[in-house]
């Protein structure tokens, strides 16, 4: 019965830090799609007419707190400038170990 139980909780321990693993991973990839999206604005002057971009600023300013040097209008920033990108991405190697996936609010935050 002790070795039933103690297989229980090693298994249970197992599943938590794969399930954290994730949790990680899928905060990583979000920002680096999200820094994608910049970096191609930015190099190619794509063509966003899904305004992507204005997405992605929004998404930086608020987890970053650096704010973009893009005029905004009605829509939003438009136009994310080298310097944003370089100070997002210096950001988030600095603090990539510090951010997560909040499931319930599905969104990528910072831990404190």
């Amino acid at each position: 019965m002790k070795l039933k139980n103690l297989f229980l909780i090693v298994l249970c321990i197992a599943y938590s830090c794969v399930a954290a693993k994730q949790d990680y991973d899928k905060a990583y990839q979000e920002v680096e799609n999200r820094l994608q999206i910049i970096k191609g604005y930015i190099d190619n002057g794509d063509s966003d007419p899904s305004l992507r971009r204005v997405e992605a600023i929004i998404f930086f300013e608020n987890l970053t707190g650096i704010v973009s040097e893009s005029d905004g209008n009605d829509i939003g920033k438009m136009e994310p400038t080298e310097s944003d990108y370089q100070k997002w991405n210096k950001w988030y190697i600095l603090n990539k170990s510090r951010i997560y996936w909040d499931s319930k609010t599905e969104n990528v935050r910072l831990i404190e």
